[in-house]
C-alpha cells in the first residue's frame, strides 16, 4: 500500500505538528536561527522554511491537512521528533496569532525584534537588491532609502513594497500574541542579543520545548544567513530623525511586555 493509504487507516503516523513557529520579526536574524535550530537532531525542518500558511488567504482556505502536508513524517514511532517553521509574515498580521491557536494549540511562538530604524534599512536594503532577480524581480524598490521613507512618514506609500519602519511597531503585534497564547509561550529575543550570543537564543527556545542544545554542532553558532553588502551607510542626519520618531515604540514594546527589552 502507499504511505498516504497506510496513513489513514492509521497503521503510519501522519506528519509532524510543528510545536513552535518563528513569526519573525523580518530581518532580525530569523533565517539564521531557524538553520541553527534544523542542527537539532530532534527537529525535522521542513523543506521550504516559510510556508506562509496563516498569512496568505489562498493558502490559509486549503485548511489543516494541506498545511500539515508540508512537514515531514516522524522516521519511526516513539522517537520524540518535532518540527516547526519560520513565517516572517506572521508577526504583524492581525489575524495569524488565532489562527495558529485554533489549529496549533499547544505551540510555542518565537520573534527575535529588531531596533525598528536598522531593521528598516536592512529590509529596503533586500529589496533593491531585488533588482533583476528571477523570482522577486517584480518586488524590487527602486526607490532610495531616503525616498522611501519620506513617502511613508507622508502616508502617501504607493510605490514599493510597502512601509519599512512600521514593520519596527512591535507593541501591538506582541500584544496580539501574548492575549492569544500566554507569557509562557510566547519568546521574545532582541536582535542584539541573537547577534552576541546566538546560543543562549538557541538554548532558550531549545528549552521552552523540551530539548537540550547540547546535541548541536558548536560550529553551527558561527554561521550567517541572509546577510547583504550595503551601498553605503544610512545619512546620519537621516538616521537621527527616523530614530527620534521611532522613540516611542521601545517604551510601547516594554509596557506590553512588562519588563525593559532593548533591542541593541
Amino acid at each position: 500500500m502507499k504511505p498516504g493509504i497506510l496513513q489513514r487507516l492509521g497503521l503510519l503516523p501522519g506528519p509532524l505538528r510543528p510545536s513552535f513557529l518563528i513569526v519573525g520579526a523580518r530581518k532580525a536574524g530569523t533565517s539564521a536561527l531557524f538553520n541553527m535550530l534544523s542542527a537539532h537532531p530532534d527537529i525535522l525542518p521542513p523543506r521550504i522554511k516559510e510556508l506562509h500558511f496563516f498569512d496568505r488567504e489562498h493558502e490559509f482556505r486549503n485548511g489543516l491537512p494541506y498545511y500539515l502536508a508540508r512537514f515531514p513524517l516522524p522516521d519511526g514511532p516513539g522517537f520524540g521528533k518535532t518540527t516547526f517553521e519560520a513565517s516572517v509574515g506572521y508577526l504583524q498580521h492581525p489575524e495569524v496569532p488565532q489562527r495558529i491557536a485554533d489549529m496549533l494549540p499547544k505551540a510555542h511562538i518565537v520573534a527575535i525584534l529588531r531596533e525598528p530604524v536598522s531593521r528598516a534599512y536592512s529590509d529596503w536594503n533586500m529589496f533593491r537588491q531585488f533588482t533583476g532577480h528571477p523570482r522577486y524581480g517584480s518586488l524590487a524598490d527602486q526607490r532610495s532609502f531616503e525616498e522611501a521613507v519620506e513617502e511613508e512618514l507622508a502616508g502617501c506609500t504607493t510605490t514599493g513594497p510597502g512601509d519599512y519602519l512600521a514593520h519596527g511597531r512591535y507593541a501591538p503585534a506582541v500584544a496580539r500574541y501574548l492575549e492569544v497564547f500566554g507569557r509562557d509561550r510566547v519568546h521574545l529575543f532582541p536582535y542584539g542579543l541573537f547577534m552576541r550570543e546566538p546560543r543562549t537564543v538557541v538554548e532558550q527556545v531549545l528549552a521552552a520545548i523540551g530539548r537540550s542544545a547540547v546535541d548541536i554542532d558548536p560550529a553551527v553558532y558561527g554561521e550567517k544567513a541572509n546577510t547583504r553588502a550595503y551601498g553605503a551607510a544610512m545619512d546620519p542626519d537621516l538616521r537621527a530623525r527616523l530614530e527620534a520618531y521611532c522613540a516611542p515604540w521601545q517604551s510601547e514594546l516594554e509596557q506590553v511586555i512588562g519588563r525593559p527589552f532593548p533591542l541593541g
